[in-house]
């Protein structure tokens, strides 16, 4: 099977990691796969770094003809079996290259949409898409209330990862509490998500600052970056951590990559995003045999059930957020049952195998 992969999206974060481990995927299990993605983007460095076939895709806007034209040749040129689009931009593009070539179209949602979309342009755009993919039930419910898709033709598939990643980080504990100078008999406490305000960053500071009051032997870690172009918006975080004077209290190291040996290193994982349509990061805490705090909204509630592999409070209330963390500071038992629940669900239902599987039957139905 011949797979287009396709994503012009030139930032760092869920949507574009899933086009690289997908891609990355299938070319393992036979597939031939090209990703289509922008030069000089992080997708393109890892297609470098991983010798996928790579084409530069970078739509100027809603209207690209030449854009247009490109694709349309290599569609003629490569005969692929299918065309998998991750970024709805893309849509406007995708759709007008392939109007001869008629190559089932895949979309999967990545992110919920406020507006109605259901005006004849994006009618046009979405009675050509054979199977459309949500990442989760909100999405999916989402994608039928603002969409001008048929209900039977949206599948839902939530996103996976590979275990043996985070059994084989367990060994790297100690070193990296070494690496981020975290005592033995210290508690550190992450997060890990691009550094934005809607990521609940600003909560994230604000418990801290409560938690270190009560409990001076815990530290914490907040992992991650802007978005590439939006860097203003990390700045009212920067300001908070600088008013809250909590200096190596709470670390920002940045931009990791080596994210199961990170979480490794973190006694409880703490998810405040005001609004996630799935949170993949959650799933990599809970495999890494973390009890985690997370925010009730959206996707994660298709990840964490309140009491079992957690404990969920509102978005945006810090007051809840810290008193959550506190009672699993103050339960040390019940944060261990919590982290072996956690564990226990991603083994159950957010495997890459799992994953995998479900697209490939997509791609086959698509087909036939």
């Amino acid at each position: 099977m011949k797979i287009l992969q396709i994503c012009s999206s030139e930032s760092w974060g869920g949507m574009e990691m899933h086009v690289c481990a997908l891609a990355k995927a299938l070319r393992q299990q036979g597939f031939d796969i090209t990703v289509a993605a922008a030069a000089g983007s992080d997708i393109d460095a890892f297609c470098n770094e991983h010798n996928l076939p790579f084409f530069k895709f970078q739509p100027s806007g809603y209207l690209s003809p030449l854009c247009v034209f490109r694709l349309f040749r290599l569609l003629k040129r490569e005969n692929f079996d299918i065309l998998h689009v991750h970024y709805s931009l893309d849509l406007w593009t995708v759709i007008p290259a392939n109007l001869t070539t008629k190559i089932p179209v895949v979309f999967i949602k990545h992110i919920g949409t406020a507006r109605s979309k259901k005006d004849p342009f994006h009618r046009f755009l979405y009675r050509r898409i054979c199977c459309n993919i949500a990442i989760s039930l909100v999405i999916a419910e989402n994608l039928k209330q603002t969409h001008p898709i048929d209900p039977e033709r949206i599948r839902v598939v939530h996103h996976g990862i590979r275990l043996q990643t985070f059994d084989a980080a367990a060994d790297a504990r100690q070193r990296m509490r070494a690496e981020l100078k975290i005592a033995s008999d210290e508690f550190l406490i992450g997060n890990i998500g691009r550094l934005q305000i809607g990521k609940g960053h600003l909560e994230f500071l604000q418990m801290a600052a409560d938690i270190r009051k009560e409990y001076p032997k815990v530290k914490f870690i907040v992992i991650g970056e802007p978005t590439r172009g939006e860097e203003e918006k990390a700045n009212a975080i920067y300001q908070r951590h600088r008013e809250l004077v909590l200096g190596d209290i709470v670390l920002m190291p940045g931009f990791r990559r080596d994210i199961p040996e990170l979480l490794s290193a973190m006694d409880i994982f703490v998810f405040p995003s005001h609004a996630e349509a799935f949170g993949l990061v959650l799933i990599e805490a809970m495999a890494a045999g973390l009890a985690v705090v997370s925010s009730n909204c959206d996707g994660v509630l298709d990840i964490v059930r309140h009491g079992r592999e957690g404990l969920l409070v509102p978005p945006g209330d810090h007051h809840a957020l810290s008193g959550a963390v506190k009672a699993l500071l103050d339960h040390p038992e019940e944060r261990k049952r919590m982290a072996m629940a956690a564990r226990n669900r991603v083994e159950k239902q957010f495997t890459f195998d799992k994953m995998i599987e479900k697209i490939i039957q997509i791609y086959n139905n698509c087909i036939d």
